[in-house]
């Protein structure tokens, strides 16, 4: 099963008489970076928030935005005497600069230590409602991987299908290459006029044609081909197995274009790594 790395999720409800909102947004990445905005209230939850976060997203670049309505509201308690005292001490500066004695409350309400906040704190019962609905938050984005997931898979099976097919036609194509190497071959050693030896003249061609010979590179290249169609249909997240698989093939496709010293051939060759690049392309978005 394929799953994307992009993707969106979103969850919003009602918990501790506070409306919260969660909002996931998911894109490639080769390692997993998180990004987490959340309200002050919430701080002392950040680490357990950031352990959830990590463990359902897993892989990708993963922008995180947790909004409580009303929870940066502070109840604000005024220090009486310290009000007095400065409120004194403005009138003093005003009257000696003959300043007027407008919002000289206003500017003494500023001054550190008149008012104090005290932000409300989140109990337990209210941090298990914000969990609950990042979960939520998380399986909608996790719904719209897998939707994506099936478009890339569904992409992934046709590459693959032209993989299979221009192994069919190379394997159709090689006894023609062989017969065409055997009379070329024939030709220039009857045009040469030199004395053959039989004997080392049929050593040199069994060396050569084992050289030239490319049953192996497709048999493993096959195999590589099966072992990723079987890797797709896994359950688990397999993007970076299937990149490691994907090296492999490219490894072989690569061979056979060197080995292959055929025309036919060798457009088939570079038909399989525009296939293959699409691949990788693709797999840079597969979990």
């Amino acid at each position: 099963m394929i799953i994307s790395m992009t993707g969106y999720g979103r969850a919003s409800a009602k918990s501790a008489g506070h409306q919260v909102n969660v909002e996931i947004r998911t894109l490639n990445s080769k390692a997993f970076e998180l990004s987490l905005r959340i309200p002050s209230v919430l701080k002392p939850y950040e680490y357990p928030l950031r352990e959830l976060f990590t463990e359902y997203i897993q892989r990708g670049k993963a922008d995180v935005l947790i909004s409580i309505d009303g929870s940066d509201t502070a109840q604000s308690t005024v220090n009486i005497q310290l009000l007095d005292k400065h409120l004194k001490e403005l009138k003093q500066i005003g009257r000696r600069h003959q300043l007027a004695d407008q919002n000289l409350l206003q500017a003494a309400l500023t001054i550190p230590g008149v008012l104090t906040g005290t932000q409300s704190g989140l109990n337990e019962d209210g941090w298990q409602g914000i969990r609950r609905i990042a979960l939520k938050a998380l399986d909608d984005l996790r719904h719209y991987r897998k939707t994506e997931g099936r478009a890339l898979e569904n992409d992934l099976v046709k590459r693959i299908t032209l993989l299979r097919q221009a192994i069919k036609k190379i394997k159709l194509t090689d006894p023609q290459r062989k017969n065409s190497v055997k009379s070329k071959l024939k030709k220039l050693v009857s045009d040469s006029g030199a004395e053959i030896n039989g004997n080392r003249l049929e050593q040199e061609l069994i060396y050569y044609f084992e050289k030239m010979d490319i049953t192996e590179e497709l048999v493993r290249l096959q195999s590589h081909i099966d072992f990723f169609t079987d890797t797709i249909a896994s359950k688990e997240p397999s993007g970076k197995k299937l990149g490691f698989i994907l090296q492999e093939m490219n490894r072989e496709v690569n061979t056979l274009g060197a080995k292959a010293s055929h025309a036919g051939i060798q457009r088939l060759v570079v038909e399989m790594k525009d296939e293959l690049e699409k691949i990788k392309e693709q797999l840079a978005n597969v979990l």
